[in-house]
């Protein structure tokens, strides 16, 4: 069934990568939704190192989350204000020990904000758990209060089973799976989905981001966890799940994607995360069939291990 909800946790998501000199970073692609003006305003704007929110990710080699905007700390300020956005993420993403790009996720208040971010950090390679780095909680009090005191060791929790896997990982029931250990306060949060993301910069540093939403705010109607086949000559489906059409997955295990073909094979060829449109003329299965169900954009981030592709996680908005 086609959910028609228009709310949606994160209201921009950016790709910023450094420039062919080195010298900033420039936008490679950006979904803004209807936020026009904050279209415009990013197509011109570039970041130096240590410069708004991508140059600080590029400095500190680790995720970066603002609870709010200001002049000291975001470039687009004013008119960030005027389209309603409030806070944002960033995160890098590295093959091997070179920065590849930077993710940013901004996200706006409407209402009761249902949905939170959140980075997880593990100091050194003798760092036997890990712990909340930062996270934003919206009107959550009460589980950002509980989230800032628990830590997870290797395969526990969101944040454990990302760093034990050096994967992805989508959870879409919270409430019925024993891998989130906050289950019980969550039906007071409202909090239904979450997806857990590893990127590494530091050497001995382990950096996880969580997104979590609800059914009324999700981050996306459709997700998918690619890898790469035994023979790496493709890549074959590890996990999906859908909100609009529940059978996705397996009609989803029998093909296998080329390093040519869409929005995965572009990020398996480059190694860059990418934002793109949707169209019924994609010659990629799992975009026409996301194109189908009424989904307008993809967005894929890889993972990496030694220097090889070990992942790419897709969403679909």
């Amino acid at each position: 069934m086609l959910v028609t909800s228009s709310a949606s946790f994160i209201k921009v998501t950016e790709i910023w990568a450094p420039s062919s000199s080195g010298e900033h970073m420039e936008l490679q692609s950006g979904s803004y939704g209807e936020l026009d003006a904050f279209r415009e305003a990013s197509k011109s704007e570039s970041f130096a190192y240590d410069e708004g929110l991508p140059g600080k990710v590029w400095s500190t080699r680790a995720p970066v989350i603002l609870k709010e905007f200001t002049n000291q700390n975001f470039k687009r300020t004013a008119i960030a204000h005027e389209s309603g956005l409030s806070c944002g993420i960033a995160f890098p993403v590295f093959i091997g020990e070179f920065l590849k790009a930077v993710v940013v996720f901004l996200c706006g208040e409407e209402g009761e904000h249902l949905g939170a971010i959140e980075s997880w950090k593990r100091e050194s390679h003798s760092g036997h758990d890990i712990g909340l780095a930062d996270g934003y909680f919206g009107t959550m009090d009460d589980f950002g209060f509980i989230t800032q005191q628990t830590r997870y060791t290797k395969g526990f929790g969101l944040p454990g089973l990302v760093w034990e896997k050096n994967m992805p990982v989508i959870i879409d029931d919270l409430g019925h799976s024993g891998s989130f250990s906050r289950t019980f306060d969550l039906s007071s949060a409202e909090i239904t989905s979450a997806v857990g993301i590893p990127c590494h910069g530091d050497s001995g540093k382990t950096s996880i981001v969580c997104l979590l939403s609800s059914a009324k705010m999700p981050i996306a109607r459709r997700y998918e966890i690619w890898i790469p086949t035994i023979d790496r000559s493709g890549l074959e489906l590890f996990s999906a799940t859908c909100s609009q059409t529940p059978g996705h997955r397996k009609a989803m295990c029998s093909h296998k994607i080329e390093k040519a073909t869409g929005a995965l094979g572009l990020t398996w060829r480059t190694g860059l995360p990418y934002i793109g449109t949707l169209s019924s003329d994609s010659t990629s299965i799992p975009e026409k069939s996301a194109f189908e169900a009424g989904l307008t954009q993809v967005v894929t981030v890889p993972t990496t291990e030694n220097g090889l592709l070990k992942a790419i996680i897709a969403w679909y908005l």
